[in-house]
């Protein structure tokens, strides 16, 4: 089911390609400037030895050209966000629209098990969550390669025994936050659905209200005769109401506080591995630059900005992941909506 749903969100993207090729072009820029950042701050570093011996013009000559990466990364950075945004929002008005005109041509009878409250969920929030973790997608999956694959590159060239100590220790963080993200993935969708019932019966009970309202307002002799047994009921179908609305937004603060709790989990337990990871590199490089094997300062500084920037998208992707997971969910409540017609 969950392929399946990936399928159709993809069939969306189709009559999209160039805001799709924009954004991916954008982002590859992006990641080229991340990774030759740190190339030439560790350069220029190299050539200030001592007070009186620092070569100002290849510092300056690396200054500009890392001032002309900064804002070339920070332009494709912001055009990639913007793209993306575009596109997720394009593909998310054409699944809100389809699910529509298929509810208005679905029979009545075939959608008698969804109230009105909760298609209001599923074609509003459902459809923001799907656009919320497209746009994540589209940024952050190709950025969250990309960056791997390049750093890596760059670090193995550079000195293998860092770039084995990093590229081994940094999937721990990962597999503390897949579990910490399984737990938390399950807690949601039991949030979802419980914010669907208590949709329902929100909606259930405005719809009585209403009803009450006009009966009042167009009294009639037959009503007048059962005035009394209507308030009976009425009365307890108001107490059913209230302790059912009450029942389910306890379940909600309940099951969405695990929720947020589990989530919250995330970043300082990713944090604190990648401390750990920072701390081992600093030390042995440490070490290569006092030993006989050359390594300078500015390597070092290469090797600690690319241990930061390696560990950053697995943090990054832990986020990511959730809300692609949490898109999933709603998109295939909202395909739920538009099949019912199948």
């Amino acid at each position: 089911m969950k392929n399946s749903t990936m399928r159709q969100l993809l069939r969306y993207l189709k009559p999209h390609p160039v805001l799709a090729i924009l954004s991916i072009l954008f982002a590859l820029t992006y990641v080229i400037g991340l990774i030759l950042a740190p190339i030439f701050i560790g350069n220029a570093i190299d050539y200030i030895i001592d007070e009186n011996q620092v070569n100002l013009s290849r510092v300056l000559t690396y200054s500009i050209y890392l001032l002309i990466t900064i804002l070339a990364a920070a332009i494709s950075n912001y055009l990639t966000t913007s793209l993306s945004a575009r596109l997720s929002q394009k593909v998310t008005a054409k699944i809100r629209q389809d699910t529509i005109k298929k509810i208005s041509n679905t029979p009545l009878d075939k959608l008698s098990n969804l109230s009105n409250g909760e298609l209001a969920i599923r074609i509003s929030t459902d459809c923001e969550r799907i656009a919320e973790g497209l746009t994540s997608a589209i940024t952050q999956i190709f950025t969250f390669f990309a960056l791997i694959t390049g750093t890596l590159v760059f670090m193995f060239r550079l000195n293998i025994t860092l770039a084995l100590i990093i590229a081994l220790l940094s999937p721990l963080s990962v597999l503390a936050a897949s579990i910490i993200a399984y737990f938390s993935r399950k807690m949601l969708i039991k949030q979802t659905a419980i914010e669907g019932d208590l949709a329902k019966i929100t909606e259930e009970y405005l719809h009585s209200a209403c009803h009450q309202n006009s009966t009042i307002c167009h009294p009639d002799l037959e009503h007048s005769k059962q005035e009394h047994k209507f308030d009976t009921t009425q009365s307890n179908q108001k107490e059913n109401t209230k302790h059912s609305f009450i029942q389910h937004s306890q379940n909600i603060k309940k099951i969405g506080g695990k929720a947020t709790f589990f989530a919250s989990l995330t970043i300082p337990t990713t944090r604190f591995i990648n401390g750990i990871i920072f701390a081992v590199v600093a030390i042995v490089g440490a070490y290569l630059v006092l030993g006989e094997v050359y390594f300078s300062i500015g390597m070092l500084m290469i090797f600690l900005t690319y241990t930061i920037q390696f560990t950053r998208p697995f943090n990054d992707i832990n986020a990511t992941i959730s809300d692609i997971q949490v898109s999933i969910v709603s998109a295939k409540r909202v395909f739920g909506v538009a099949e019912s017609n199948g």
